[in-house]
């Protein structure tokens, strides 16, 4: 199967191109892409778009997730009865696959840490990965080398994390020194890329083996006891085609993003600095440094121009699995209209909601600014849906001579957001005190020029926050596959899939 045949235009910004793949409808800022019934529908291997190359025709998916799995589960079970092997975590396996243990289809080497005097930025030695720090999306991102390497990893190994966050993988794309937080794995009797996905599809239940309080980690010895469902070999390099081509995709929706991001700042310099058609400038200070901005602007500090400067509460309340939303720092993403609720979902019941709110009441059109361990980044207030937020926000509510859209983009300025990080004490946790917060001198163009500061700024805003949303479905799309096609749910021997020649490197 091509990546045409999965539907995968590796552009990646058109909104319908994953309706169909049968990925899920995607966020609420996206309505009316999708039917009512794309939207509830989970990403699975039936619904991926799959060309038959037998004379049976796969099943729709219908229904729930939940009932479909059992239709299936039991439209399968003889074959999965007839393997009788099973495996923890995941039940029988398919007929024709097997059982093995990690240590007998990879060889596993051990990190270790080199004397510190070995380490260097002058590319003198090896690559040097200590952990999951280090990782990219697929393959590691190199910082340090190392001259005098004591463990290695060969090029196409599946360096896997130890040490806290215990399961993260990646794959070395050359050869390179491996730290105690990281282990390599060498495979011998499996696909090399089969073999990382189905370690991340097996990585939570090797979170279960860690140890250690505060700080988990798994050792050789836990590794060994890590089992893996092992299809034939043809199989396993279709499931491992099926996940790199969407993998693919997702890094080229990756580098979109970030090219994006790179244009933005090199944008929002000029505008904060140039403004729109100024040729008269005149020199201020902002902070320690000293900025360029056009001559007729005013540089009032932000108290001036705001009603009102507070931060969140100061107490943790109780969390209902219902109720008014309840943000932190977390939930911050300046690129997305909406707060992002994503993997971090909080809840207080209204009447917890309304003593909160008696001394922050965030509105429509309020900035909130993240103050404590991570500094800066902002975003405003674009919903009349009640909630409170948490100690580590600070709520900055403009007068009418500044846009909210304004601050907005002002605070997510980087030079803002490192200034404002130099100002902001802590050594193991930075705060931005509010007192600091409200002598911050603002640059303030008349209204007129902020809107078209923000109007420019904005679009460039819309094209990241496009692409976040499609990097968002194609990660709901792997998953579904994943779950589908790692545990034998759906089969791929018999489909008429194309094998990818960056799977077939891997064995």
């Amino acid at each position: 199967m091509s990546d045409d045949d999965l539907g995968l235009d590796m552009e990646i910004v058109e909104d319908d191109e994953l309706d169909e793949l049968g990925a899920d409808g995607a966020s609420s800022s996206e309505e009316g892409a999708a039917s009512e019934t794309d939207r509830d529908e989970e990403p699975t291997a039936e619904n991926a778009g799959f060309e038959e190359a037998d004379p049976d025709p796969v099943t729709t998916r219908s229904g729930s997730r939940r009932e479909d799995g059992e239709r299936r589960r039991a439209t399968n079970s003889s074959s999965k009865a007839d393997s009788g092997q099973e495996i923890f975590g995941l039940g029988s396996v398919p007929e024709g696959w097997e059982v093995r243990p990690l240590p007998n289809v990879v060889e596993v080497e051990m990190g270790s840490s080199p004397p510190s005097s070995t380490y260097n930025e002058e590319e003198q030695g090896l690559p040097f990965y200590q952990g999951n720090a280090d990782f990219g999306h697929m393959t590691p991102k190199v910082s340090t080398w190392c001259s005098d390497p004591v463990k290695t990893a060969e090029k196409d190994d599946v360096l896997i994390s130890i040490r806290a966050p215990v399961g993260d993988l990646n794959i070395a794309d050359e050869h390179c020194c491996i730290g105690r937080g990281l282990a390599a794995l060498r495979p011998n009797e499996v696909n090399g890329l089969y073999l990382f996905y189905g370690l991340a599809e097996r990585s939570r239940w090797l979170t279960r083996l860690a140890s250690g309080s505060t700080f988990k980690s798994v050792s050789s010895a836990d590794l060994d006891k890590v089992d893996l469902p092992v299809p034939p070999l043809p199989e396993q390099r279709k499931i491992a085609s099926v996940l790199y081509a969407v993998d693919q995709a997702i890094q080229k929706t990756e580098a979109i993003i970030e090219q994006a991001k790179r244009v933005k700042r090199g944008l929002v310099g000029d505008v904060m600095t140039k403004g729109i058609g100024r040729d008269e400038f005149k020199s201020v200070h902002l902070g320690p440094t000293a900025f360029e901005i056009p001559a007729p602007w005013k540089c009032p500090q932000l108290e001036e121009i705001t009603h009102k400067i507070t931060d969140g509460a100061h107490i943790t309340p109780d969390y209902v699995e219902e109720g008014v939303p309840f943000l932190s720092t977390k939930n911050i993403d300046p690129f997305e209209e909406h707060f992002d609720f994503s993997g971090y979902e909080r809840y207080v019941t209204e009447k917890d909601h309304r003593k909160l709110n008696e001394k922050c009441n965030p509105e429509m059109g309020d900035v909130l600014i993240c103050r404590r361990a991570t500094i800066g980044p902002a975003q405003l207030v674009r919903t009349d849906d009640p909630f409170s937020i948490f100690v580590g926000l600070g709520m900055i509510k403009p007068r009418k001579s500044v846009m909210g859209e304004y601050l907005e983009q002002f605070f997510n300025w980087e030079p803002i957001i490192k200034m404002l990080n130099v100002k902001s004490p802590g050594s193991t946790m930075k705060t931005l005190n509010l007192s600091t917060l409200r002598k911050q001198r603002i640059p303030l163009p008349p209204l007129s020029e902020q809107e078209e500061i923000v109007g420019i700024l904005s679009s460039v805003d819309e094209e990241v926050s496009n692409a976040k949303q499609e990097k968002k479905r194609l990660g709901r799309l792997k998953k579904g596959l994943m779950q589908d096609l790692l545990t034998g749910e759906f089969r791929t021997a018999g489909k008429a899939i194309d094998l990818l020649d960056e799977v077939v490197s891997h064995g």
